[in-house]
């Protein structure tokens, strides 16, 4: 992360293959593997796989696509609506057919006026 907020995008991310499944991960594997309420230090890895997720965004990587399902997947396992619809943001900036419309719908369900923002600020570049 200290590379990407450095200006150093490409390398900076903590990318790695995960042998038994192929999958790519850029956090710790405990918090994705486990189903249920995250611990509280899952629950700052996850917002953390988030902001590396929008920075590998605004970086145009294209490792971005993994970060962002990796970051759906905790989401969704956690019930982490917020980073859900961040996550649906992240895809929006990105181009993604029908990501816009996911996260005004998700974030419409939410009480928290930076989402609500990010939404409209990833429909005003579209």
């Amino acid at each position: 992360m200290l590379r990407a907020w450095r200006g150093e995008a490409s390398g900076g991310l903590p990318w790695r293959r995960v042998t038994a499944t192929g999958a790519w991960s850029c956090s710790p594997t405990r918090l994705g593997d486990a189903v249920g309420a995250p611990t509280p230090t899952g629950g700052v890895e996850a917002y953390a796989l988030g902001a590396l997720a929008d920075v590998a965004v605004e970086a145009g990587l294209d490792e971005a696509g993994l970060a962002i399902t990796e970051l759906e997947t905790i989401a969704s396992r956690h019930g982490m609506r917020e980073l859900g619809a961040t996550a649906a943001t992240l895809r929006a900036r990105r181009g993604e057919p029908g990501a816009l419309d996911t996260a005004s719908l998700m974030a419409s369900e939410l009480d928290n006026p930076v989402v609500h923002e990010r939404v409209t600020a990833a429909g005003a570049r579209s």
